[in-house]
């Protein structure tokens, strides 16, 4: 499914060669692109029948402690840091480089982001005083991406080593 409403060419891989929807993106009825926001999508279930309706993402991050503040998770793969959440980055951003070592495809930095495991353990935090270089780096094998936003970062200091990530 793809928001044909418009496209635009987003610079990240250092050129302006990218040409993607504005909206959410579904391939192989995984979510590879979205946001909060829901917009009308097109495209093909799983049946192969014509599909048309509204598609946004749903869902929080939860740290493991009572007294911990679920933080609402605003997009997924998107090009840019959405405010208000938790931005979830998968191997579509992924670890994968250039001819001259540059990552192929660069992604956004958080303001803090954790490093999860396919078992949702932190396996690294970084942050402004913690393995700062590694911001925005790609995402690798077997691991996802959540990157807090400046004015979302107070969700990280409630953290455990087993977030939930709730659909």
């Amino acid at each position: 499914a793809i928001n044909g409403d418009y496209f635009l060419w987003a610079n990240i891989r250092y050129a302006d060669e990218i040409e993607m929807s504005q909206g959410p993106m579904v391939r192989d009825g995984q979510l590879v692109r979205g946001t909060q926001d829901t917009q009308a999508v097109v495209g093909v279930d799983t049946n192969g029948q014509p599909y048309g309706g509204q598609l946004g993402v749903r869902g929080r991050v939860v740290p493991q402690l009572a007294t911990a503040i679920p933080a609402p998770v605003v997009s997924v793969n998107w090009h840019r840091i959405v405010r208000g959440g938790v931005n979830v980055y998968t191997t579509d951003w992924s670890d994968s480089l250039r001819r001259d070592g540059r990552p192929a495809t660069p992604r956004p930095a958080g303001a803090v982001e954790w490093v999860l495991s396919s078992a949702n353990t932190i396996k690294s935090i970084r942050s402004a005083t913690k393995n700062t270089r590694r911001l925005g780096d790609p995402v690798a094998p077997g691991t996802r991406v959540l990157a807090f936003p400046r004015n979302s970062t107070s969700a990280t200091r409630a953290r455990s080593s087993w977030p939930t990530i709730c659909p």
